[in-house]
Formats: C-alpha cells, structure tokens, sequence
C-alpha cells in the first residue's frame, strides 16, 4: 500500500494498494464522458435557444437573452454544485448538471452567427418558396453554424472536464470506489507528505487531456473560421 513507482506499479499504489496507473486510466473514461456527454447536452441546449432568439427575434429573442443573463450571472462551477446537492451524487447526475449550467455561451455564438445568417440571400429565397420557419432554422441556419458548433465544443469539453473534476473532489461528484481524476486527488490529499506522486500523477493526467482537447480546439479554429484565413 501507497508504495513509489516500481517496475511492477509503474506509478506506485494508492492506500488500499491498487495501481495508481490502473486506476487513472480507468478513471479516463469518466473524464471523457463527461466532457462529450455534458457537452452534447448543453450544445443541444444552446443551439436551439439561439437560433430560436435569433431566427425569430422581438420578444422570443427578448425572452431568451434575459434567461441567458441569469443563467450566466451565476459561476458555473457554483450553479453546478446547487444541482448536484438538489440531485445528489452520481455519474449521470453530472452529466445533467455540467450540461445545464454551460448552455448559455453556446446559445451567445449561435444566436450572434443566425442574426448574420437570416438575412443572407438563400434564407430570403427559402422564406420567398414558403419554408416556414422551423424549416429555415434546420434546414438552412443550423447546418450553416456547424463550423462554430464544431469549435464550441471542442473548446468548451475541457472547461467540462474540470468542472467534473472539480466536483469529484469536492465530494460531490464521481463516488467511490468508482475512478476519477478529482477524486483521486482529493483522496490523496491525506497522503501527500508520506507520498506526494500519488496526487502529481492524476494531476497530471487532467492537464494534458485539459491542454490536448484546448490545442485540438484552437487547430479547429484556424481552419473553420474563415475570418482567420485572410490574416
């Protein structure tokens, strides 16, 4: 038990002498499926409340920003914990909570992106055949904000990582005996002085899948956006 880096642990055992490196990457599932499942949920979110504030405007675009407002005047970390302590702990719990509370920038971009869009000459033409404007909106100004929603997600997944991570390590996210990067630091917390790898390496683990997924969002940015292309 919470023996160093060894050649048969590579990096040592946690209290109960499970290996750590077992553990991390087994804890990488949760990790990653918080990222794309909370995610999806709240680009699904996001994309219809901003096209729908964008495409139709007056006051169902009045309605949705001021929602938006307020959903965002609150951290999102802080929203996050609220629901968890309404929902209680659990996996799937986290999913609904991260995926609630990161809408509101996803429906920011998308609605901006439909106000330029709806007055392009194909939406017009589209409008002129008769299309109503449920159509127009999956048909035409959703399909055509795919660039920025590829973009979003990629860049937002690590905020979500952490968001879980940090939730696990308060107690309120991933339970044991279930892996997880935040809960594996906040167990070893206890054990820092007598062996400090056993926070570094998860630690770790969370920065480079952190910074891995922002590289492979800023590299989507470059060549999505073509405002970045004339520069």
């Amino acid at each position: 038990m919470l023996s160093g880096p060894s050649a048969e642990h590579w990096l040592g055992t946690d209290e109960f002498g499970r290996d750590i490196l077992s553990r991390i990457i087994y804890g990488s599932r949760i990790s990653l499926s918080v990222g794309l499942v909370a995610e999806a949920i709240a680009v699904t979110i996001g994309v219809i409340a901003g096209a729908a504030a964008g495409s139709y405007g007056g006051i169902v675009d009045t309605v949705i920003s001021r929602i938006i407002e307020i959903f965002a005047s609150f951290p999102h970390i802080l929203f996050a914990i609220v629901i968890m302590f309404v929902l209680g702990t659990g996996v799937m719990n986290v999913f609904i909570a991260i995926g609630f509370v990161g809408w509101t920038g996803v429906a920011r971009m998308i609605r901006a992106q439909v106000l330029q869009l709806k007055e392009k000459e194909y939406v017009e033409a589209a409008r002129a055949e008769g299309g109503t404007d449920l159509a127009i909106i999956f048909r035409h100004l959703i399909p055509n904000c795919l660039s920025t929603i590829i973009v979003i997600i990629t860049m937002e997944i690590p905020s979500d990582i952490m968001y879980e991570a940090s939730l696990s390590f308060l107690g309120l996210g991933v339970q044991p005996p279930e892996a997880s990067w935040g809960e594996m630091i906040s167990t070893a917390r206890s054990y820092l002085r007598t062996n400090p790898t056993y926070s570094i390496f998860p630690g770790i683990a969370l920065v480079l899948t952190v910074l891995a997924f922002n590289l492979v969002g800023d590299a989507l940015r470059d060549v999505l956006d073509p405002k970045l292309k004339n520069l």
